[in-house]
Formats: structure tokens, sequence, C-alpha cells
């Protein structure tokens, strides 16, 4: 005969079972849950006891509720099935998965299964045309390439599992030092300094040319962090910034204080143009999704729909006339189209208006607002990638374009929205806004996932942030 303990501690109407707390002894089992008031057939169903309440199999239905510490007994057919066997469930912990060529990565493996029998095969495929076996195992990536490493478990009934994880490895070493940045950048940050995750340091960005800062870490709001890091996790490699030995972390928590963030840097301020009207912008941005179960610094990295990046305004915040805006998008083709790429780990990032873009839709009507080009390439996360801006309002006709380009790789131009060349665009300034802004604020505000059971918190890392006033003076970089 088989003894079901069940152990109850508060009395509520709604159980709380704990896989981790059932413990099974020959002839016994154990159950610690929280909670009074469940009809003892139901437990042992959740226990692999049967589904019916009549008595007959391996179930038996007892009334409720249950006193605490009640045995239940019950005698089944053949052997008790309360303890059920099941397959194997595999999980991979890697440390790094992104790196520069040479890249060492440590990988674990795991049966989170909990019931399983006992693995007796570990087996993995790298990605690249090597295998290995064991627990726990080292492989370097030597050369340039997305990989995807595979984890196949074995248990003794047989029983297989898989399970994968993406590899980043980078082409060209990185020697930062040979990164050139002319004496002409109009502004430039490589956040080589200290800022604290828990310090109040607005002073720090604005010791380094930002004239303001907003977060949860320097002004207890925002709903997110902004500060200086030397290590990102799960990532091995140096930075991409010219002597960069810090890089400036945006740690967007919109999912964990449920609430819209605004967080921000801060340039210019209250006087005209301090912003160019025809500007450059570039920066290396890095967008971290690493997901290691055994690692409880993992960040995984997740937006919702149409983040704010970069928010100029011509009068003041709110803005009332900001004539272009940077946002970010799951989508290349229709930003806000929300039924495609939601909650998306990688994003675009597009270019909208408060008031004169618009873009003609087939049967003639406005769409007002305008994405990229339809091309592949995006901000593909765990992967550093420089961004090249374009925007000049100082004419009538205003022109946006986008270049891309991974580290090691070629740059890409992933947009181009110009008056009078761009087909169905209609972008034409009043004489009266023509010129610059007084300020811009990046990256204020993200929101939680549209789907609750995500959670749309993310980490972003950025290296030498510059404005320029031409393409000639923005940093060259020679990997």
């Amino acid at each position: 005969m088989t003894k079901v303990i069940l152990q109850s501690y508060y009395s509520t109407s709604v159980p709380i079972i704990r896989r981790d707390e059932i413990m099974n002894r020959a002839g016994e089992i154990t159950i610690k849950t929280h909670g009074l008031g469940i009809a003892a057939a139901l437990i042992l169903a959740a226990c692999g006891g049967g589904d019916n309440t009549s008595g007959e199999g391996n179930s038996l239905a007892v009334s409720t509720p249950i006193s605490p510490i009640s045995v239940l007994t019950f005698e089944p057919e053949q052997a008790s099935t309360a303890a059920v066997v099941t397959g194997p469930v595999a999980s991979i912990s890697a440390t790094p998965i992104s790196g520069q060529i040479s890249l060492q990565v440590n990988f674990s493996a795991a049966d989170v299964s909990r019931n399983s029998a006992a693995i007796v095969r570990y087996d993995w495929d790298f990605g690249d045309g090597n295998t290995a076996s064991g627990a726990n195992v080292m492989h370097s990536y030597d050369s340039p390439n997305t990989y995807t490493a595979t984890l196949m478990l074995t248990d003794a009934n047989g029983q297989t599992a898989t399970s994968s994880r993406q590899i980043n490895v980078f082409g060209n070493t990185v020697d930062n030092s040979q990164a050139v940045v002319p004496d002409g950048v109009y502004f430039f940050d490589g956040f080589d300094y200290s800022v604290q995750r828990s310090a109040d340091a607005i002073s720090s960005f604005q010791n380094h040319g930002w004239s303001g800062a907003k977060a949860e870490n320097l002004t207890g709001s925002g709903k997110g962090y902004l500060y200086t890091t030397s290590r990102i996790p799960g990532y091995s490699g140096p930075f991409p910034g010219r002597d960069s030995t810090r890089v400036l972390a945006i740690e967007g928590r919109p999912s964990s204080f449920n609430m819209q963030t605004d967080f921000y840097l801060q340039f210019g301020g209250d006087f005209d143009n301090q912003v160019p009207a025809d500007v450059w912008f570039q920066y290396w941005m890095y967008t971290n999704y690493y997901d290691d179960p055994a690692d409880q610094e993992d960040q995984l990295s997740r937006f919702g729909r149409h983040p704010k990046l970069i928010y100029p305004t011509k009068d003041g915040y709110p803005s009332n006339n900001g004539l272009w805006m940077l946002y970010a998008s799951n989508n290349s083709k229709e930003p806000f189209s929300d039924e495609l790429g939601q909650d998306s780990t990688d994003f675009y990032m597009y270019l909208a208006d408060l008031e004169d873009i618009r873009y003609l839709r087939a049967d003639g009507s406005s769409n007002w607002k305008i994405g990229q080009t339809d091309l592949d390439d995006r901000l593909i996360p765990n992967r550093w990638t420089l961004v090249k801006i374009h925007i000049d309002t100082s004419t009538v006709n205003p022109k946006y374009e986008q270049w891309l380009k991974p580290i090691g790789g070629q740059w890409r131009k992933v947009a181009e929205w110009i008056q009078g060349q761009t087909p169905n665009l209609d972008w034409q300034i009043a004489l009266s806004d023509i010129g610059g802004h007084r300020s811009f604020r990046m990256p204020t505000t993200a929101n939680a996932c549209s789907d609750p059971s995500k959670t749309c918190d993310f980490w972003m890392y950025l290296d030498d942030f510059t404005i320029a006033t031409s393409e000639d003076t923005l940093p060259v970089y020679p990997y």
C-alpha cells in the first residue's frame, strides 16, 4: 500500500503545489502545499493518480476541506503511479554568448524536468561542424558568424530532449586605440567615467557635456537606470569605442515597475539651435539578450511597442514642435502595424514626427509616419552595431538617412527619406520652423509588453555617442 501524506499549512480556497516540495520515499509520498480546501482526487491527479473521482483505477474521492496533516491511502490495481517518470527537459548554460573570434565558451548541461530517469548521455553540436560529449564542455569559435549550439540529453530509458543557444562571434579583432575622433566633432562622449547604478550622479553626466539626466538611480524616478559599466553580462572582449574601458548602460524597467519609463540623458536646454539643423549622430549600440538559467545576472531584453530613442524639441518639453523623432519598431515596412513582430528582442529604428511628415498610401490617404526601407538589416541582440544617422531640417525640403555597420562588417544604408526624392513622401517644413532644435532626450520612454505574460525590460549599452555637423567629423573605426 502506498501512503500519500498531505501537509497543509494555511487555509485558502486555492492550493499552490510546488513541484520541488514533493518527496518520494519507499511506499510514501509527502506533498507540502500552502493551501486547504482542495479535493483529494485533484491532489492525486496532480501527482499522477488518475483523473476521476469514483475511486476506480488510481483515484480516490475525498470530501473537502482536508484537515491539516491528513493521511490519504489508496490501493492501485498495479504499482502506484503517484510518482510519474517523465522524459528529460534540456537546459543550456553558456558563458559568454558573444565576443570576438577565438571566443571560448563554457557550456553546461542540465535536465530541469526533475522527474526523468538518470541522464546517461550529453551530446553537443556547436554549430560549426564540431561536436563533443559531457555535462560540462568548452569550445572555441575561430570564425565570425552566428552559431546555434545544440544539446541533446539521453536518459536511461532512451528518451531524448534538445535545447539550443545562439553564440555571436565577431570578425575583426578590436583595437580601440586605433579609433580616430576628429578635433572638429561637435559633441563626443565615450562614457569612460564612473556612474554607479545606485548613486546620485547627475553631475557626472553634466560634467561630460550632458545638460541633464533622469533615472531611478539619479532622481528616484524614471522607471529605469542610467550608469556606466566595465562589464556586460554574457559578453567577452573589449568595447569598440576609442580607448574604451566603460560604456553607458541603459536599463529600462517598464514591466518591473508596471509603468512607462521616463528616463533620459538630455543634451541642450532652453536656447535655440543647440542641436544643429543639419546634424549627424553616431554611436555604438549593444542590446543584451543573455538567457542563462544558471546566472542570476542574465539580461533578457525585450521591447514593447514603439519606444522613443531620440526625442528632440524646438520649444521645450513636452514638445509641441519636434519636426522629427526616432522610434524603435519590430517591423521595417509598417512600424505602427502592431500585429506584426510584437514584443521583440531586436528592432528597427524609424522616423516619425509630430506634425509635418506624411507618407501616402496606395489610395492616396496619409499614413503620417514612415519607417525604414524594406531591408533585412536591423539592430540584432548580442552584437555591437555602429549606427549613423543624418537629419537635415535646414531647408523646407528635409532629409533623413540611416546606416548600420555590424562590428567587423561593412556599412549598409538602411533608410533614406528625402523630400523630393522618396516616392509618396510629403515632408515639407514651414519657413518659420526651419532650423535646429533646442535639445533632445535619449532614450526617454518605453512601454511594458502588450502581452502580460512577457517582460519588456531591456538592457542597451552605448559607446562613443557623437554629434557632428558633417560626416567628415564623425569618428572612424578600423573594424
